[in-house]
């Protein structure tokens, strides 16, 4: 009777787990901050910077239509962005669901490699999507991703035959994130002229983000000399912040051409004679060259 005794014990926790979990669901998103519609969720950060996604529309309607769906969604707004909760209730449920995106205009989603996506706006990062979670009956991890693809983020939940059902995930978008790549055009030029000292007094500087214009300040040396190497090249000027693997500094440097930097060649004087220098943006695809430095 032991092993019997042992099972049941198993499944009522499993199903005090779920209970809990549904519990801390509903007071969560009923108490200190405001549901959005079920369509559709929105921030905007301090400085004025906006984003929004919706749900994914088929898995949404069905939801909406069937009694015992294999997938429904809740979202709420949070002081310092927003979050959508994903449940997958059945093993017959997708393992991928995709969330077309509203970013402002010059604005664009952008994978940063450490696993958060960043909200990139006219060459700035603005906060991001957290690297996301999902767990099982049981509070059991379950493996879980961020793609983008186009203006849409995609988060991949890859359960299997042993995952005990429901699994809770979530993508959840941050203002406060200090990750992505800020990309500098002709400010590449002014900040190898101006050198480690001059840096800081640019004007271009105070456009920089403030979680971000902090690194920059912090790390004027190394930038002067990243710059000074892109400008030989005939590249631009890359910044990545919150770069995985490095401690300090938590930025490194990257050239840069493509939509971010090019299209119409200046000349600008350099010691060893005259280099040309990509500076203005065209329609092709940015491309990366190893970190700098």
């Amino acid at each position: 009777m032991k092993p019997l005794l042992d099972t049941g014990l198993r499944r009522a926790w499993a199903r005090l787990v779920v209970l809990f979990a549904a519990i801390a669901t509903v007071l969560s998103f009923g108490l200190g901050s405001a549901s959005a519609s079920p369509e559709e969720i929105g921030s905007t950060s301090e400085d004025g910077v906006s984003i929004g996604w919706g749900l994914p529309q088929p898995l949404q309607q069905r939801s909406a239509t069937t009694e015992d769906p294999p997938v429904t969604f809740g979202s709420k707004v949070l002081a310092d962005g927003e979050q959508t909760l994903i449940h997958i209730n059945r093993p017959d449920a997708p393992h991928a669901f995709r969330f077309p995106v509203q970013v402002p205009e010059g604005g664009k989603l952008e994978g940063t490699g450490d696993g958060t996506v960043s909200l990139n706006v006219d060459r700035m990062p603005h906060g991001g999507f957290t690297v996301p979670w999902a767990k099982d009956a049981n509070g059991q991890s379950v493996p879980t991703y961020l793609q983008v693809e186009g203006s849409d983020l995609v988060q991949i939940v890859e359960f299997d035959e042993n995952t005990v059902f429901p699994i809770v995930a979530d993508p959840r978008f941050d203002w406060g994130i200090v990750s992505g790549h800020a990309y500098f055009k002709e400010e590449t030029r002014m900040m190898a002229a101006a050198g480690a000292g001059g840096i800081a007094a640019l004007p271009w500087i105070a456009l920089i983000p403030p979680p971000f214009q902090e690194v920059v300040l912090a790390n004027v040396v190394n930038i002067s000399a990243w710059a000074i190497s892109a400008q030989a090249t005939g590249e631009c000027l890359a910044l990545k912040f919150g770069a995985p693997g490095t401690l300090w500094p938590p930025v490194i440097g990257e050239h840069h051409t493509g939509s971010d930097c090019t299209e119409r060649r200046h000349e600008v004087q350099s010691r060893g004679g005259r280099d040309s220098f990509d500076c203005l943006r065209d329609d092709r695809r940015s491309t990366h060259h190893s970190p700098v430095g």
